[in-house]
């Protein structure tokens, strides 16, 4: 387990590296135990070898990546041993979350689609290639339809799914002829396509996205602990954001530094996302627990970019897969631009992940809370904090915490006589 702490805090180290030339230097010092990872190195030039297609298509639609910067390289033992250029094969794969989704149905299906659906739908046209739209990925959007099942309209996913499967078979940029084209000739096609697609994906006993309802779950709880503390305690911010870190450390079982931040701008209002201004307004909303669930899907995607960016191998030599997603949800939009990575490390063989954040964030958070309130939580940094947490987390705990959480913000906001 040491040896196992010790690689993480290099990993972190090397992503946090100042330059690629000073991440390069600090892996090949230590190339011997880090030989096993590949590390994805993000920078704000625009001149690496890898340019990263982060942009805004059209108001409130846009096309982006789990990193901060512009383009990435890559760090491994390939790049220390080479004296000369050393190439690498990379895959990527465009995800459609469920507002993008919904676009793309409505100019496929609806009589008269509405200017915005017209000006997504041309956007997506005149930013990404053909080839790339044609392979639109709807991992993501089933997934968020199999975590939200109650409020899901099965025909409107049925449509939704035959629009992405007709993509490629009209093969041509989204405009009326498209609309022509899909209702005259593709319509019926896709639409068996998508009965088979829909039938297997609910019937077969594990969806290859099912466990990361877990993931959710966790989220949904860290925010439904962030708003008990917030609404419960008369405290300051830097007391609340103590009682969610030992939270954390004791309940939930898991670090979480992407999703942390968001909830420290809850609880220090700085309002920087629109999700944090959800939220605030919680006392108003007719379904608060709804709300609280969909800006857990909303951490969710951003998350799954993480996951999904990973060490892959296949007949193609493809040495790694890079993750994005097409949305039209401000939300993740503001999520991404303030949890972006600088790195992420990738086992070559176990296909682990290790997202490397900034430093900034955590050393804001010891800055913030002092050397004096840091004492009283400093088990929870250590290796023994690590072990201890992993040997607590249980899904089967998480579940029930979530249950009464739930009970215990309702009574809160009861309380409050606002619902």
């Amino acid at each position: 387990m040491n040896k196992e702490i010790n690689t993480l805090k290099l990993l972190n180290e090397i992503g946090n590296a100042p330059s690629f030339s000073d991440a390069v230097e600090q892996y090949e010092y230590f190339k011997n135990d880090l030989k096993e990872w590949r590390v994805i190195y993000s920078h704000e030039s625009v001149s690496g070898p890898f340019y990263l297609p982060k942009k805004e298509l059209s108001p409130k639609c846009y096309l982006l990546t789990p990193f901060k910067g512009n383009s990435l390289c890559v760090i491994d033992k390939e790049v220390i041993e080479s004296k000369g250029i050393t190439k690498h094969f990379i895959s990527t794969a465009i995800y459609v979350d469920s507002n993008t989704a919904s676009y793309i149905r409505s100019f496929a299906y609806e009589a008269q689609p509405s200017e915005r659906v017209y000006q997504v739908c041309s956007s997506i046209s005149e930013s990404i290639s053909q080839d790339d739209i044609n392979i639109l990925n709807m991992a993501l959007y089933m997934s968020e339809i199999e975590n939200n099942l109650k409020e899901t309209d099965i025909e409107k996913v049925r449509e939704t799914v035959s629009a992405l499967k007709s993509i490629s078979m009209v093969n041509s940029p989204f405009n009326s002829s498209w609309r022509e084209l899909f209702l005259e000739k593709y319509k019926d096609v896709s639409e068996r396509e998508a009965d088979v697609l829909l039938f297997d994906y609910y019937n077969k006993s594990g969806s290859s996205f099912g466990q990361f309802s877990e993931i959710v779950d966790l989220m949904e709880l860290l925010l439904l602990k962030t708003k008990i503390i917030e609404y419960s305690s008369k405290r300051s911010s830097e007391n609340k954001l103590m009682d969610l870190l030992s939270i954390i450390d004791k309940e939930i079982s898991i670090l979480m530094p992407k999703e942390i931040a968001v909830c420290v701008d809850v609880i220090f209002h700085r309002n920087k996302l629109k999700t944090t201004r959800k939220l605030n307004g919680l006392t108003n909303t007719p379904e608060p627990l709804q709300l609280i669930r969909n800006c857990a899907m909303d951490l969710f995607m951003a998350r799954m970019l993480d996951l999904l960016t990973n060490t892959i191998s296949d007949e193609n030599n493809t040495q790694f897969h890079l993750a994005q997603i097409l949305t039209c949800d401000v939300d993740v939009w503001d999520i991404l631009n303030l949890t972006g990575l600088n790195a992420i490390a990738v086992h070559r063989e176990s296909h682990n992940t290790l997202p490397i954040y900034s430093n900034d964030f955590m050393e804001w958070v010891f800055e913030t809370l002092g050397a004096k309130k840091l004492e009283s939580i400093s088990r929870m940094f250590t290796l023994q904090g690590v072990v201890e947490r992993k040997k607590r987390r249980s899904h089967n705990e998480i579940k029930d915490n979530l249950y009464r959480s739930r009970k215990e913000l309702v009574q809160l906001l009861r309380s409050k006589r606002k619902i």
